[in-house]
């Protein structure tokens, strides 16, 4: 784990198995008990999310650069886009690594979602910088 400030990170603390499935399945559950999903979709989707967010086989670092190329491929907000490549940054991965993945995201999905990433590359950026000059 890095050393990263807890800022952004107060809704995801990951640990080593199985504490991290322990987590993974007490939290996703409880976010999705308290959405407007019936109780039959959340007892659907919570294994499947416990699985994600605890597997221990793929690095912090990495989801979060495949969380980057996902939201640019998939046109997700620019505010969810920058708060993944915040969150990338805080641990560990670097603004030059982040901007190599939204150029490998560009050549499958395209220049406008790949202007839109590296837009919000240079707005995360801007923030995270001011946020570590505090």
């Amino acid at each position: 784990m890095s050393d990263r400030p807890d800022v952004y990170h107060q809704e995801f603390q990951y640990q080593a198995e199985p504490e991290a499935f322990r987590w993974a399945q007490e939290e996703i559950h409880d976010k999705l008990a308290s959405s407007p999903l019936s109780a039959s979709m959340v007892e659907t989707l919570s294994p499947a999310l416990t699985r994600v967010y605890g597997n221990t086989l793929i690095s912090v670092k990495v989801r979060r650069l495949v969380n980057i190329a996902l939201d640019a491929a998939l046109h997700r907000s620019d505010a969810q886009l920058r708060n993944h490549i915040l969150e990338a940054m805080l641990d560990g991965n670097t603004p030059e690594e982040i901007a190599a993945i939204i150029e490998q995201t560009m050549v499958y999905a395209g220049v406008d979602p790949g202007v839109r990433a590296m837009s919000a590359l240079i707005d995360a950026v801007a923030e995270y910088d001011d946020f570590r000059k505090r």
